[in-house]
């Protein structure tokens, strides 16, 4: 432990702020993994909210400093491929089963 005042607040200064970073980066982490399992369900219901819990994580993570603005701006891309790509794989899936279910008209 430091003898001088000063360096004794930055350590307390520095716990606290790590410990708040981490629960910031905890809460950043759990959307993209919510996000991600949405993903791989392929549910599209599910899917909107799962992007914008992860955008909205991405966006305080942003403001508070935890991740650069860029980083915030080139997940919540990434993210938004991802969720667009998986739509539009549900949809077509949905569109051929439909497609083989319905009877031939000849």
């Amino acid at each position: 432990m430091p003898q001088i005042k000063s360096a004794q607040k930055r350590v307390v200064q520095t716990a606290k702020r790590t410990r708040l970073n981490r629960a910031h980066k905890d809460r950043l982490k759990r959307a993209t993994r919510l996000f991600r399992s949405s993903l791989a369900a392929k549910d599209p219901s599910i899917l909107p909210d799962a992007v914008s819990a992860a955008h909205k994580a991405f966006d305080k993570a942003g403001v508070k400093g935890i991740i650069h603005k860029n980083a915030v701006n080139r997940r919540k891309s990434r993210t938004a491929i991802r969720a667009n790509k998986t739509a539009a794989a549900v949809a077509a899936a949905a569109a051929t089963a439909e497609t083989a279910a319905a009877p031939a008209l000849s």
